[in-house]
C-alpha cells in the first residue's frame, strides 16, 4: 500500500510540474543560447499551457503572485522569455485577475524596483517598442485601462518613463482618457518632479489641439516597413520638432 500511495504522490507532483511549472524553471529554457526559441521549453513541458498562473512561486516578490507567466516576464523585462511564451500561445490581450492590467501594462511600469540601470531602462523602452510594432494585439491594448480606469500611458508617466511615454504617444495612447478621480496620465505627474515626462505630455497635449501633421519624405516610409511603425516614427518626429520650438 505504501509503495502504491507513494507512486500516486509521484504522479501528482509529476503532472503539476508540467502543467504549472514555476515562473524561473519557464525563463531558463528561453534565455542565453536560446534566444527566445521556445522549442527547448515544449520539449522539456509538452503540456506547458502559459495561459496558467503558476502556483510555484519561488523568486516571486509577494505582489507579483497570482500573474501569468506573460505578464511576469514583461514586468521582470526579460525579452527573450516575452518572445518564447508568445510562440507557446500567450495572450496580450489577456489581464491578470490581480490588477486587470495587460501584458503592456506591465511592460510599460517604470518603478524603481523594475527598472535598474540606465542599461535595463533602455531594455524596457525597446521591449515596449518590440511589442508595439510588431504585434498588433499589443497596439489594441494601448488604451485598455485597469481597475483604476488607468492605461500603460499612466503607469510609464506617474513612474519617470519618459522614452516609453513618447513611444506610447506614438502608437496612439490616447492622453485625454481620465482615470476613476477624474485625472489624465499629464494631470497626475504634475506635482511630481518629472519634468521632462510633463513636457513631453504638454507637447502631445498641444500636437492633439493643433492638429499638427507632419508631410515630409522620411527614410522609414518605405513598404519594407510596417504601416504601423511607419506612423509611429512620423509621431515622435512631431513630438521631437514641437519639443525644439
Amino acid at each position: 500500500m505504501s509503495n502504491i500511495y507513494y507512486i500516486s504522490i509521484n504522479m501528482t507532483n509529476s503532472s503539476k510540474e508540467i502543467t504549472s511549472p514555476s515562473y524561473l524553471k519557464v525563463v531558463r529554457p528561453l534565455l542565453c543560447e536560446h534566444k527566445g526559441d521556445a522549442t527547448e521549453l515544449r520539449r522539456l513541458y509538452p503540456n506547458f499551457d502559459p495561459e496558467v498562473v503558476p502556483k510555484d512561486t519561488y523568486g516571486l516578490s509577494y505582489h507579483l503572485y497570482g500573474l501569468p507567466y506573460l505578464h511576469l516576464a514583461c514586468c521582470k523585462n526579460h525579452f527573450y522569455a516575452v518572445r518564447g511564451l508568445l510562440q507557446c500561445g500567450a495572450s496580450l490581450l489577456r489581464k491578470d485577475n490581480k490588477y486587470q492590467w495587460t501584458a503592456l501594462h506591465w511592460a510599460s511600469e517604470n518603478k524603481l524596483w523594475a527598472r535598474g540601470n540606465n542599461l535595463n531602462q533602455q531594455w524596457r523602452v525597446d521591449m515596449v517598442t518590440w511589442l508595439l510594432s510588431e504585434h498588433s494585439d499589443a497596439r489594441t491594448t494601448v488604451n485598455w485601462v485597469d481597475k483604476a480606469m488607468e492605461t500603460p500611458l499612466y503607469d510609464a508617466a506617474y513612474n519617470g518613463g519618459t522614452a516609453i511615454v513618447r513611444v506610447l504617444l506614438a502608437y496612439g495612447a490616447d492622453i485625454t482618457l481620465k482615470n476613476v478621480d477624474g485625472e489624465t496620465a499629464l494631470d497626475i505627474v504634475r506635482n511630481g518632479e518629472k519634468f521632462t515626462t510633463i513636457k513631453v505630455l504638454k507637447t502631445a497635449e498641444t500636437c492633439l489641439k493643433q492638429q499638427i501633421v507632419i508631410g515630409e519624405w522620411r527614410p522609414w516610409k518605405h513598404s519594407r516597413f510596417p504601416r504601423s511603425y511607419q506612423n509611429a516614427m512620423e509621431t515622435l518626429v512631431v513630438l521631437a520638432k514641437t519639443e525644439r520650438n
